[in-house]
């Protein structure tokens, strides 16, 4: 039984020739494969991340096939599973790395900072990411590590989601930030695939939501939207995202 699926532009890197995945993880609108270096790969019914695979109509069957531990391999641009099931990737655009910006629309900063500040103030941060933003504006960052990682509700904590965001906010901006002390502390403290993600999240691969988010400030667009789609993520990855994303924009511009 073979499928069609649409891979991020990192899919096909992490995938290599015919390395060793298997499925970790599955919810209700994602399916987590790991690799035998541990890089994550995620399926879900709609593009998500650069390294995501959009599977459209046959999320719902490939979520009843697929189960945990079920091993495959890539071959010729196609994951074998071991039950038969086969998935070939083409490659697609629409939701690439964040490109460093050298300037950003302060005015759609601003507005997008205040929105998320009212929509913060209508939830409860829960204790990671209230840490994460008082390190933030205290410019802590190098505090922020033992603060908030591994701590938080999620397959990936909100403490990890608000240093992804962090992480983000620095790329986009085009400063140099060591992500290792994070990674290798959430290699301890949390749990994978978040310390991957955060990973990625150094080098700009996130949430499309969040990738057009940045698009928007760096190309002077409504960011409203965008911001909207990011606070969705989840149940409490989005805000978190945004949060460390956000607070960290203020901070650096």
């Amino acid at each position: 039984m073979k499928f069609g699926g649409l891979a991020g532009c990192e899919v096909n890197a992490i995938f290599g020739q015919r390395r060793r995945v298997w499925v970790e993880g599955k919810g209700e609108k994602a399916i987590y494969l790991r690799t035998e270096d541990d890089d994550v790969v995620i399926f879900a019914e709609k593009p998500l991340t650069p390294y995501s695979v959009s599977v459209r109509n046959n999320w719902e069957k490939l979520k009843n096939i697929l189960h945990d531990g079920l091993e495959g391999a890539v071959e010729n641009s196609t994951l074998l599973f071991k039950n038969g099931v086969g998935v070939e990737l083409t490659s697609r655009r629409g939701c690439e790395k964040i490109i460093p910006s050298e300037t950003l629309d302060k005015k759609a900063l601003r507005l997008a900072y205040n929105i998320y500040l009212t929509i913060a103030s209508l939830s409860s941060f829960d204790e990671a990411v209230k840490n994460g933003v008082q390190a933030v504006r205290s410019r802590c960052i190098t505090d922020l590590a033992r603060r908030v990682i591994g701590i938080g509700p999620g397959l990936t904590p909100s403490g990890d989601d608000f240093v992804s965001g962090v992480l983000l906010a620095h790329r986009l901006c085009n400063i140099s930030v060591d992500a290792k002390p994070f990674v290798e502390r959430a290699m301890v403290y949390s749990r994978w695939p978040s310390w991957k993600m955060m990973e990625h999240a150094h080098h700009g691969c996130t949430f499309l939501p969040v990738y057009r988010l940045a698009e928007a400030l760096s190309n002077r667009e409504d960011p409203v939207g965008p911001l909207a789609d990011a606070l969705r993520i989840g149940a409490s990855t989005g805000l978190s995202t945004v949060a460390g994303f956000l607070e960290t924009l203020m901070i650096l511009t």
